[in-house]
């Protein structure tokens, strides 16, 4: 049987939950008709307060440095049709590439806790609402194929 989801963008960060996400989105274009793109976004750098007048800058990754971990993530997993690495807001910058792509699946995580959501925002609950196809979130602590246990925690 062949899956529904012939084009799957598999969004990741840094997280330690790219291999899982990868994992399953090669799961779900088993049969050889889906096709599946990582997918990361250089997001843009922006201060952070740490006091009333205290603003801190995080370290801003290079397009290089994400090039090569790219390149490491797809080298684990063959079967990934390419990388691509994307600029600017990640919610609008996926988006808008699933769109032009013409992507029927986006996976990603969703593992940041309250307090984490509140201060750098929340990509998987946007994009849920966001996105121009099926979303499958993957939770923290998930292994492939649906751990049941650890979807529930």
């Amino acid at each position: 049987m062949s899956s529904p989801y012939r084009r799957i963008a598999c969004c990741i960060d840094r997280d330690g939950m790219e291999d899982i996400l990868v994992e399953e989105a090669l799961a779900l274009a088993a049969g050889g008709t889906g096709v599946v793109h990582v997918v990361h976004v250089l997001a843009p750098v922006r201060a952070i307060a740490t006091g009333p007048y205290a603003y801190v800058h995080p370290p801003a990754e290079s397009r290089e440095e994400v090039e090569a971990w790219l390149d490491e993530v797809a080298a684990r997993h063959p079967g990934v049709a390419s990388t691509r690495i994307l600029d600017g807001d990640p919610v609008r910058a996926v988006c808008d590439w699933a769109v032009r792509w013409g992507a029927d699946l986006l996976v990603a995580a969703a593992r940041r806790r309250l307090f984490e959501r509140v201060v750098v925002g929340g990509f998987a609950s946007r994009i849920a609402y966001r996105a121009p196809c099926a979303v499958l979130l993957i939770h923290g602590g998930a292994t492939v194929a649906g751990d049941a246990a650890a979807v529930a925690r």
